[in-house]
């Protein structure tokens, strides 16, 4: 939360940088950066590996969480916010959800129909 509470911007204007200033306010409702403040339930890679709920690539987004149905709902009302925030849409084309072996078919199918997206 430092990181938020510490920021500092700097503006360009015709490829000069502004002086440094603290913003007055805090982060708002839809900005793009709040969607990182409250993150879903991310996953461990393994036992012992990190934590971890996304990864950016220049133009994919890859999301891990808890597979859970609540988790799936938190998942979709967050990547609702996103594109709408950013004005982009998710390529069903290239979305696809995978569940852990151990995960039970049964709530890996409701987990899918949450979020619209086909199961491999």
């Amino acid at each position: 939360m430092s990181c938020v509470q510490s920021v500092y911007y700097q503006i360009c204007i015709n490829g000069e940088l502004t002086e440094t200033f603290v913003p007055k306010n805090g982060i708002r409702q839809g900005d793009p950066l709040s969607l990182y403040l409250v993150v879903w339930k991310p996953m461990k890679s393994s036992q012992s590996g990190p934590v971890v709920s996304h990864i950016f690539f220049a133009d994919d987004l890859v999301l891990f969480a808890e597979t859970s149905p609540q988790q799936a709902k938190i998942m979709k009302d967050y990547l609702k916010v996103f594109c709408q925030a950013l004005g982009q849409a998710v390529n069903f084309d290239k979305f696809a959800i995978f569940c852990s072996p151990n995960t039970c078919k049964d709530t890996a199918q409701e987990i899918s129909n949450i979020l619209w997206f086909a199961l491999n």
